[in-house]
């Protein structure tokens, strides 16, 4: 897999190219279309991230050896699937197979009383107090690695901001079962296109009734038996 489109320069295999190109002038359409779609280019991780990913210290080493475990410990939510373990019986390379469909599953803002905070929760915690929550979890990983990821995403993810407005929204209305969350979408974008407002989309989190001019399709989030 090492002949590159000439407009993006994505690998591909040779026998992948248009029919019509030739072996010594590939052409692909399966990457950008023959140069008809441009993407901008990927923006540069925090260096403190990008370090833990190039570098040969033992941080970095020890990081990359357990990339799995720190995506599920820092993860938002936790994966909702029905799995076919039956498809794994025999020999040959390990499967993941499913039934039905497979999705995100996130819990309520707020913490129930008596249980520990878990997924998007952690992030409206005191770092300190979800740091030791996650190395509990997670205690043969490096917890100085821990910390630094775990401070990078709440300098830099944009959903930490998100629910932390949240969070506080609920705390300034405790018992006000009216209350609801809005995630806006903005109704000039293309709905085929975009079925769910994107990250970009997210304009606001707006406490009231939020029916003036709401045209569109926005995501309501409503008290439930408590919780949000």
């Amino acid at each position: 897999m090492d002949i590159e489109c000439s407009h993006c320069r994505a690998y591909h295999w040779l026998d992948e190219r248009l029919a019509g190109s030739s072996a010594s002038h590939p052409r692909f359409g399966s990457c950008c279309n023959q140069g008809q779609v441009s993407l901008p280019p990927l923006a540069e991780p925090p260096v403190e991230l990008r370090a833990l990913f190039d570098r040969d210290t033992p941080d970095a080493l020890e990081f990359r050896e357990n990339i799995r475990q720190y995506n599920s410990a820092l993860a938002f939510t936790s994966l909702g699937v029905d799995v076919d373990h039956a498809i794994n019986d025999g020999g040959g390379p390990r499967v993941f197979g499913i039934h039905g469909e497979l999705c995100h599953r996130i819990g309520e803002l707020a913490v129930a009383d008596g249980r520990q905070p878990s997924y998007a929760q952690l992030y409206i915690y005191d770092p300190n107090e979800a740091l030791r929550i996650h190395m509990g979890r997670n205690n043969a990983l490096s917890e100085r690695t821990m910390r630094k990821l775990q401070t990078i995403l709440i300098q830099h993810h944009r959903y930490v901001t998100v629910f932390q407005q949240a969070h506080n929204l609920l705390q300034q209305y405790p018992e006000d079962s009216s209350v609801t969350i809005h995630l806006l979408a903005d109704p000039s974008c293309d709905q085929h296109r975009y079925n769910l407002p994107t990250v970009s989309e997210i304009a606001a989190i707006v406490p009231g009734s939020g029916t003036d001019g709401a045209d569109g399709r926005d995501i309501v989030l409503h008290r439930h038996g408590g919780g949000l």
